[in-house]
């Protein structure tokens, strides 16, 4: 779930950031595992309150995603009026500190490259299965009707009969829009 902000206090345990007296207070668990999914979308929250004093003593956990993108919401410069513990402290400048690390390069590795060519090999072969599975469920349906309306014409006599059933299965699949 993503980090709530609001007046109120929140649900035990939730990322959250209410104001309070102009002070940004944060609550809650600001890991990885509570914030997934929403990262984004808390990190433009907490950009937009624009609070001059910030209070994060209330926060049960931080893991390196949430200290990041706290750091990042504040531009990378710690609030003037920030209260926090000394260990908050000291973590928020490690992350300071070491800033945003670009990604490590993915090594590429043989298996890589032959799993793709399997994959654009093997790909047009799905497009042939559904092929498939569509003509074969039209002879199915197509058998089905001849079955039924060889049923109806012995039963009736005529084949102009046969538009004339009132059976489920012709109506959904042959006689829609049918004159």
């Amino acid at each position: 779930m993503a980090a709530s902000v609001s007046m109120e206090r929140a649900p035990a345990g939730q990322p959250h950031c209410r104001i309070a007296n102009g002070t940004a207070i944060l609550e809650g668990l600001w890991t990885f595992s509570a914030l997934h999914g929403q990262i984004a979308a808390t990190e433009r929250a907490l950009h937009a309150l624009a609070a001059s004093r910030w209070d994060i003593s209330g926060v049960e956990r931080f893991d390196t995603v949430g200290l990041r993108l706290l750091v990042r919401s504040w531009n990378r410069v710690l609030p003037q009026q920030l209260v926090c513990s000394d260990a908050q402290r000291a973590l928020l400048e490690q992350i300071l500190a070491v800033g945003d690390a670009p990604p490590l390069p993915r090594r590429h590795i043989l298996i890589d490259t032959l799993t793709a060519i399997g994959e654009a090999l093997l790909h047009p072969f799905s497009h042939v299965g559904d092929f498939l599975r569509l003509l074969g469920g039209y002879v199915l349906a197509s058998l089905v009707m001849a079955v039924l309306a060889d049923q109806h014409v012995v039963a009736n006599g005529t084949l102009e009969e046969v538009r004339k059933v009132d059976h489920p299965f012709i109506h959904q699949y042959f006689m829609t829009g049918a004159s």
